[in-house]
């Protein structure tokens, strides 16, 4: 996912799932935010939120204009264990 409507004093981005996830694979290490130019950017990443399918990442700092990727890593998989991006 990407975007540059980002408001910079955003307090926090939400990665929804149409899913049920599988909670030992959704961890704060799975997902991470990137700027354009590649780099991570600091962030706190909440536990996964069963009841509303959902991961929150809190970024320190956003710039205004700037273009922010979310990469979750190919490990993390739903209730039946199919991990992103199977069939």
């Amino acid at each position: 996912y990407s975007s540059t409507d980002v408001v910079p004093d955003v307090e926090a981005i939400y990665v929804n799932f149409d899913n049920i996830m599988n909670a030992d694979t959704v961890t704060a290490d799975s997902f991470a935010l990137y700027d354009s130019d590649g780099n991570k950017v600091d962030c706190t990443v909440s536990a996964y939120d069963a009841a509303e399918r959902r991961v929150t990442l809190m970024p320190e700092e956003l710039d205004m204009g700037e273009t922010y990727e979310v990469r979750i890593d190919e490990g993390v998989a739903n209730s039946d264990n199919k991990v992103l991006g199977e069939n």
